[in-house]
C-alpha cells in the first residue's frame, strides 16, 4: 500500500521567503506545530493508502488532464475549522483560487473513472501553515497576536505549471514525500 495525494507545489521564489518568515513566527507559539518550508503545497486530492498496482491507473487517468496554466497569488491567514477553535493555520489565495477548484474537481472526475471514491467535502484551496498539537489560553493569546501582525500579508504572482502525484511516508519526525509523477499544465496567461 501507497499513502498518497495530488498537489500543485509552491515555486522556490520569494514566496517561500515570505511564508519561511511566516513559518518562523508560528515556531515561536507554544504548542503550534509548523509545516516545513521544503513540504509546502496545495493539496488537491487527498486518496490515503492506495494499492501500488494501482498507481499505473491512476498515473494515466491524471495524464489525460490538459487543463491551462495559471497564477496564483497568496493572502491572509485562517483557521480550520474557525479562529475559535484552531486546528490548522493556514493562508488563503486573492489569485487562482478558481483554477485550482478546477484541477480539482478534474482530478476528483478522473480518478473516479478508477474507482478512487469522490470527495464529499467542498475542495476549499489553501496552503497549509501549521497544525495546532495543543491550545491554551496562553497559546490562544499568542495566535490572536499572530493573525494581527500577519492582517495584510500579500505573496507575490506566481505562475503554476504543473502539478504533482506525490507519496507520504509517515515517519515520527514527520512525512517524507517523494515525487511519483508530475503532469504539465498547458503553457498559457490566462488566470482568473
Amino acid at each position: 500500500m501507497v499513502r498518497c495525494f495530488v498537489c500543485v507545489e509552491i515555486a522556490k521564489t520569494a514566496n517561500i521567503q515570505i511564508i519561511d518568515d511566516v513559518l518562523q513566527n508560528l515556531k515561536q507559539i507554544k504548542g503550534i506545530r509548523p509545516v516545513k518550508t521544503t513540504q509546502l503545497h496545495l493539496t488537491l486530492k487527498f486518496l490515503g493508502e492506495i494499492p501500488e498496482k494501482k498507481l499505473p491507473d491512476i498515473i494515466q487517468q491524471l495524464q489525460t488532464i490538459k487543463l491551462p496554466s495559471f497564477s496564483l497569488q497568496f493572502s491572509s491567514i485562517g483557521t480550520f475549522p474557525n479562529k475559535a477553535r484552531p486546528r490548522v493555520i493556514w493562508t488563503g489565495l486573492v489569485l487562482g483560487q478558481q483554477n485550482l477548484i478546477t484541477l480539482a474537481k478534474e482530478v476528483d472526475q478522473k480518478l473516479s473513472m478508477i474507482g478512487i471514491p469522490r470527495e464529499k467535502r467542498r475542495f476549499s484551496p489553501h496552503l497549509t501553515l501549521g497544525r495546532v498539537k495543543r491550545l491554551t489560553d496562553d497559546t490562544n493569546q499568542q495566535l490572536n497576536a499572530f493573525f494581527q501582525e500577519m492582517e495584510g500579508l500579500i505573496g507575490q504572482e506566481e505562475e503554476i505549471l504543473h502539478f504533482i502525484f506525490k507519496e507520504s511516508t509517515l515517519t515520527p519526525s514527520g512525512a517524507i514525500y517523494k515525487d511519483l509523477a508530475t503532469f504539465p499544465l498547458v503553457e498559457s496567461r490566462n488566470s482568473e
